[in-house]
């Protein structure tokens, strides 16, 4: 009984992190303000470049207008400053897909994807209820082809 209790009062801390979504205090492509409101149903999350390649890759197959249902979080907080202003910044702002920049890896050390991975995090009200990790595009294509167009 004394085990049973132990391991639960061990791993609840992990359970209360991952069922909340932290804040989000960031820009976006356009140096706007940008953070998650209660209305923001899907979350898109890459955490480093192979990542974000994967999630910009499948969004530009699906939506190629770039008018993804969705919010993209990008962790830029290993991004020299020269490389965001001189090459992301103006590739980035060619996509309508609403983007924040995750200067300070917030997000990316209250989740731990892994490497290369992108979540896919379903929300209500800002609490995460459901959570997929994809590191093949045609399998991250084919989980964002069964959201609802509207």
């Amino acid at each position: 009984m004394l085990r049973r209790f132990l391991i639960v009062i061990l791993f609840f801390p992990l359970a209360l992190r991952a069922a909340t979504l932290p804040p989000l205090a960031g820009e976006d492509q356009f140096g706007q303000p940008c953070a998650l409101s209660s209305d923001t149903r899907l979350l898109l999350f890459s955490h480093d470049k192979a990542g974000s390649h994967l999630a910009m890759e499948a969004i530009a197959r699906l939506w190629p207008d770039g008018d993804a249902p969705m919010q993209l979080v990008v962790d830029t907080r290993d991004v020299p400053g020269w490389v965001m202003s001189w090459f992301m910044l103006p590739k980035l702002r060619r996509h309508n897909t609403p983007l924040c920049l995750d200067e300070q890896g917030v997000m990316t050390r209250a989740l731990l994807p892994e490497e290369g991975q992108v979540l896919l995090i379903g929300l209500n009200n800002l609490s995460i209820e459901e959570q997929s990790g994809f590191t093949d595009i045609d399998a991250l294509a084919e989980a964002l082809e069964q959201i609802p167009r509207s």
